[in-house]
């Protein structure tokens, strides 16, 4: 479909570049934390479906900060994309990613209430709604 505009770029500098770097190694490291406090079956959901493990909210690690890790993670990485390359394409892309994924942001989060209840209720009081940590949140917590 977007075969006719693969070579549509805005610009092309590799000083974009630089910044398209950044943007993948701050993909990787929220990738990597994220992974943490999970089993690989658990992170793709395959323990709820094949497996039928006990259920719990896991709250700690880069999620005290951020509800949506790997979405912050999939939207870095296509930003890298994105801004590295200035293709009209991406940018198409990184438009239609940012448009579906509040709904599935929202429906992911219906979910949780469904399963955990007041738990994630209170979680999702506690720890910032947007893909971006709130850093004024977390130094008002570090606070004495």
């Amino acid at each position: 479909m977007t075969w006719p505009w693969r070579e549509a770029a805005l610009y092309c500098s590799p000083v974009a570049w630089l910044l398209g770097l950044l943007l993948f190694g701050t993909a990787i490291c929220i990738y990597h934390r994220s992974r943490l406090g999970f089993s690989h079956f658990r992170l793709v959901d395959r323990s709820e479906r094949e497996h039928r493990r006990e259920r719990r909210l896991v709250t700690s690690g880069i999620r005290q900060r951020i509800r949506h890790p790997i979405y912050l993670a999939h939207l870095c990485m296509l930003l890298a994309w994105t801004l590295g390359s200035g293709e009209v394409v991406l940018y198409g892309l990184t438009i239609f990613a940012l448009l579906t994924g509040w709904p599935m942001i929202r429906q992911e989060e219906a979910e949780l209430e469904r399963r955990f209840g007041d738990e994630y209720r209170a979680y999702k009081h506690a720890v910032p709604a947007t893909l971006l940590p709130d850093v004024f949140h977390l130094a008002k917590a570090r606070q004495p």
